[in-house]
Formats: structure tokens, sequence, C-alpha cells
């Protein structure tokens, strides 16, 4: 009896972590500002169907080096003329006692 509860219970917590296992994404129209913080990427600009400017922080890292292959992304939108959306996705992994959230890729669309 003791056995099945503990098989309950670990599929309960299993069940639970994969649900908050979600790709996130954030996609802003335009952009004005990004800069790297210690092991956050922070990101001002003017979200999709929106008209002010928002400062949306995201955690650096991910793993092979998502977040350095943004940077080339970012120096495009923020250098060469062009009208670019970009859109910014950020993952969790399992983490003990919580999940632990992190950068997962970007990409730029032309207009």
């Amino acid at each position: 009896m003791f056995r099945n509860k503990y098989l309950l219970a670990t599929l309960l917590a299993a069940a639970a972590v994969t649900a908050h296992a979600a790709e996130t994404s954030t996609t802003f129209d335009s952009v004005s500002s990004i800069q790297h913080r210690s092991s956050t990427i922070v990101i001002t600009g003017i979200l999709i169907n929106d008209t002010v400017p928002t400062t949306v922080s995201f955690p650096a890292g991910g793993g092979g080096g998502v977040d350095n292959r943004c940077d080339r992304l970012f120096g495009i939108m923020l250098t060469q003329p062009g009208v670019y959306t970009l859109t910014v996705t950020t993952d969790v992994s399992g983490g003990t006692p919580l999940p632990v959230p992190y950068f997962a890729g970007c990409w730029l669309e032309l207009k």
C-alpha cells in the first residue's frame, strides 16, 4: 500500500514539473536597448500590440552559446537599417526544488 502511494506521489510531482516546462516567447516590435548584466540579458523595447516601452529581463545561459549567437542578431538589429521583429524564447530545466529558467533562443524577422 505504501509503495503505491509513493509511486502516485512521484508521478504527480513529475507531472507538475512537466507542466511548467514550456517554452515562453516574448516578441518585440522595436528595440531601443540591449544589455548584459551578470547572468541576465535585459531588453527594452515595444512589445507586439503595445505602444509603450517595456523592459524585460531574461536569464542568460542555456548551454551551447545560445546567448552568444543571439548577440550577433542583436548587433544586426541595432546597427543595420531595417525594420525587424525580435523574438526571444526562454525555457525551464528541471531544477531542485524548483525548475530553473534559461535563455533558449532568439530570432529576427525582417518586416
